[in-house]
């Protein structure tokens, strides 16, 4: 159970986390932070904080009490406003100020509000079908993991010679 929680803590935290860079300076930055506004990033960030904590809660119906703790521990860790200037960094040294303009444009179009809204959709469907996936053949990697975690054995060692 023990390890089944961390497994599933960690595949929470690969969910929701973006690797952090160092906070870029200058126009570029602000320019992202524009597009994650037109992108409407902190709604979908705090809506996959709260699906996330829902999935967890339903794996793990102990946490139920624990609720609000867990919303604010991510709210705090992993959203928007805990990561808005480090994803900037991170946007502003992916893209150019005039590509994160163009996104900009996107964004603002029917087909680019149509994406904020279907992407969580999606990236919520596809995170599901990997989790079943892995779930069909839960027991062919606990094969894997527990052959990894056994000391090697001494099989490969060279045979010793009998003396004479």
């Amino acid at each position: 159970m023990r390890k089944t929680f961390c497994l599933a803590l960690t595949a929470l935290m690969f969910t929701t986390a973006l690797p952090l860079t160092a906070h870029a300076q200058g126009a570029s930055s602000k320019t992202a932070i524009e597009l994650f506004k037109v992108m409407e990033l902190p709604n979908m960030m705090k809506d996959l904080t709260a699906t996330n904590t829902d999935q967890l809660i339903q794996s793990y119906p102990a946490l139920k009490a624990s609720r609000k703790e867990l919303e604010k521990f991510f709210e705090e860790t992993v959203g928007y406003a805990a990561l808005e200037a480090d994803l900037a960094g991170i946007y502003a040294s992916a893209f150019t100020e005039s590509e994160l303009k163009e996104l900009i444009t996107f964004y603002k179009t029917p087909t680019g509000r149509k994406s904020t809204r279907e992407m969580p959709k999606l990236y919520a469907l596809g995170a599901d079908l990997g989790r079943r996936k892995v779930e069909a053949r839960q027991e062919e990697l606990q094969r894997i993991v527990t052959q990894a975690m056994q000391p090697t054995s001494n099989t490969s060692a060279p045979a010793k010679k009998k003396g004479k």
